[in-house]
C-alpha cells in the first residue's frame, strides 16, 4: 500500500515540477533520493557526507547532505 501511494505521489509531483523530485527521509535512512523525470522509477541516492543537486531544475546548485540532519 506504501508503495502505491508513493507511486502515485511520485507520478503526480513529476506531473506538476515536471523535471525533479526530492523525497528526503529524515526519520529512518537520513538519504535524499531524487527522481528525475526522465527515469522517475530509479532513485539517485545521496548519503551523509555526499553533495546533492537537483539538476536541471537548479544549475549548480548544491547541498550537502549533512546540512539536511543535524
Amino acid at each position: 500500500m506504501v508503495r502505491q501511494q508513493r507511486k502515485i505521489w511520485l507520478a503526480n509531483s513529476v506531473i506538476i515540477l515536471r523535471q525533479v523530485v526530492w523525497d528526503v527521509d529524515v526519520l529512518k535512512e537520513e538519504v535524499i533520493r531524487v527522481y528525475r523525470a526522465g527515469n522517475p522509477e530509479e532513485a539517485q541516492v545521496y548519503r551523509r557526507g555526499e553533495v546533492a543537486e537537483a539538476e536541471p531544475v537548479l544549475p549548480g546548485w548544491t547541498m550537502l547532505v549533512d546540512n539536511l540532519f543535524v
